[in-house]
């Protein structure tokens, strides 16, 4: 598992942090924006539209695009074991071993 191959979202590094830069752009902007004349109220509400995005949407965003990439070139290592397959004629369910537990 790596975080630097590409995934479905990304194009490998180069795409994470420019995804990640992308991502944190409305950031700056909604908490930084102070324009001249624009009434309060109104700013404030840029902030809370700031403070909103940044702590429920951009973690997000920020989680998918640095998740962990499986490797494609490796098998998944699956430590099952066999079905035993119906019972013999003759032999009942309840005769059979319990099967190991987790």
């Amino acid at each position: 598992m790596s975080r630097w191959k590409r995934s479905a979202v990304t194009f490998g590094p180069a795409g994470r942090v420019l995804a990640t830069v992308v991502a944190l752009l409305p950031v700056w902007w909604l908490v930084g924006v102070n324009i001249p004349g624009l009434a309060m109220s109104y700013q404030i509400g840029w902030l809370f539209a700031g403070f909103l995005y940044t702590v429920f949407v951009a973690p997000m965003i920020l989680r998918d695009v640095w998740k962990r990439v499986p490797d494609r070139d490796r098998p998944p290592v699956l430590d099952l074991p066999s079905d035993p397959g119906p019972p013999a004629p003759g032999e009942s369910i309840s005769d059979r071993a319990m099967p190991p537990r987790w």
